[in-house]
């Protein structure tokens, strides 16, 4: 879809003005501080474009309309007597070829030449936006998959930095190798040795990948506030599916500490399950440690390990192939198992009898990938003021303050959502990273997933903040690069 977004100057007053819309490459503003009609485009090396539309001059309109009148004049001259002397040729053609082939005069004169009449038809109407389906979108990621398997002998690695380490952040996800705006964008290109939310890989790892969205699907930005991934690989069967060796008989295609060529799918890559579809426990594609999830309870549709596609019944899956096979409420679960491994050596006939290797799992560990939340240790001594953090210089904060200062024509969200999600949209919209103090707010506060709305026109960004936090009693403090989100002092 077409997006036109991104900060510039009015060229009439030189105004910093700020646009985010989609679907379409231009839009016409009028400038809230000098009321000039701007015309905005993004051009093809995704730049800002920025013209002003001429003002309206009735004396050139005028002295326009008066040579225009002397040249339609000329022109009606002469179409009138060629006319003229095309119609009186005709009369004496068809008059001559009457008398010649009188035969042919009066023949069915009320049919119309079907040849003459098929095409005159009204106005058409345009093409509809194509609309990609989900199970387009797994199949384009197995053709870009496929074409890595063919390049290199083996399937990408399900997190880029070999450096993991079990509930700690670490490198890029397998998603982010077969990603398509690497090949046409090397400005995103990232630093593949580095944590996949380290610094210099943000400008990277913030873009939404709509490859990997549902389309019908709603949220699109994952519990750790970035855009988030639809799509997860399989690692096997059982919760320690991504720790085993690749030769194991519970081991799927992705897992750490193992590299999958296509001779170690004993099974077959028509046979094995590549990637699947999510409803629930988004996280952000490029998260090497929540990209892959394994098959450990049923029902396997829309059950605990969260595959799905929205539909009750059905889901699609993406093979090792490159092929998407469809899959039912009814297919027997040990179809399903026997698919997400790629070396289990067993058939896929219900009829017959085998497991792929026993799960060392027990049922309380049901979740594959769950986050290890930090335990929360009681404060010792509780204060009524926040504590007080490393001062910011005044050009830092000036900088800063201007861009939350931005004022945004229109922002509706009246859909009840998430805060740390809608904190996600004006991070973008600022420009400015936006955190949660975690000394004050922690990872499990509930506060971070207080749903809110948020409606308003010509409201700078500061003031949106302001009012989806004061009910909420927190506030903004600026802190070095970015503005964290405290608890507001209390009496």
């Amino acid at each position: 879809m077409a997006i036109v977004a991104g900060e510039f100057l009015c060229p009439n007053c030189a105004a910093r003005l700020r646009i985010h819309q989609s679907g379409q490459k231009q839009t016409e503003i009028d400038c809230p501080e000098c009321a000039a009609h701007l015309l905005v485009e993004m051009t093809a090396e995704h730049q800002i474009s920025v013209m002003t539309r001429p003002e309206f001059d009735g004396t050139v309109l005028v002295a326009s309309l008066h040579r225009f009148s002397i040249s339609v004049a000329i022109v009606l001259i002469l179409i009138t007597c060629t006319t003229l002397f095309f119609i009186i040729d005709f009369d004496s053609n068809e008059q001559k070829s009457s008398e010649e082939n009188p035969e042919i005069v009066n023949q069915n004169p009320s049919v119309a030449d079907p040849e003459l009449t098929s095409n005159a038809v009204g106005p058409v109407a345009p093409a509809a936006p194509e609309k990609i389906s989900f199970e387009d979108r797994l199949q384009r990621l197995g053709i870009r998959i496929n074409e890595y398997r063919l390049n290199t002998g083996q399937f990408p690695t399900a997190g880029w930095n070999p450096n993991h380490e079990p509930g700690k952040p670490t490198g890029l996800s397998w998603l982010a190798g077969p990603d398509p705006e690497l090949e046409a964008f090397s400005k995103y290109a990232p630093n593949w040795n580095a944590d996949w939310n380290s610094p210099v890989n943000d400008r990277f790892v913030r873009r939404s990948r709509s490859d990997l969205l549902n389309p019908e699907l709603k949220t699109v930005v994952g519990s750790d506030r970035y855009p988030a991934s639809h799509i997860v690989g399989i690692s096997g069967v059982g919760v320690d599916a991504a720790e085993l060796p690749k030769d194991h008989p519970r081991a799927g295609i992705f897992g750490w500490n193992r590299v999958t060529r296509t001779e170690d799918v004993k099974d077959g890559l028509s046979n094995t399950w590549l990637a699947s579809g999510i409803t629930e426990r988004f996280s952000s594609w490029a998260n090497a440690s929540q990209s892959i999830r394994a098959v450990t309870a049923e029902p396997y549709i829309n059950g605990p390990d969260g595959f799905g596609t929205g539909s009750p019944e059905r889901m699609p899956i993406l093979m090792a192939d490159g092929s998407v096979r469809e899959m039912s409420v009814k297919t027997a679960p040990t179809i399903f198992r026997r698919l997400a491994a790629m070396a289990d050596s067993l058939p896929l006939d219900p009829e017959v009898a085998g497991e792929p290797g026993k799960s060392t799992s027990t049922p309380s560990d049901s979740l594959t990938n769950k986050p290890i939340m930090p335990e929360v240790v009681p404060s010792e001594q509780t204060t009524s003021s926040p504590p007080p953090l490393k001062t910011v210089s005044p050009e830092v904060q000036q900088a800063m303050l201007e861009k939350f200062n931005q004022k945004v024509i229109s922002f509706e969200l009246n859909q009840p959502t998430p805060l740390n999600e809608v904190l996600v949209e004006l991070e973008a919209l600022a420009g400015v990273t936006i955190d949660f103090d975690e000394e004050q707010i922690p990872q499990t506060d509930p506060l971070r997933i207080e749903p809110v709305t948020l409606s308003g026109k010509m409201l700078s960004i500061a003031e949106m903040l302001d009012q989806i936090l004061s009910p909420l009693n927190l506030i903004t403090t600026p802190a070095n690069d970015r503005m964290l989100i405290r608890r507001a002092t209390t009496h």
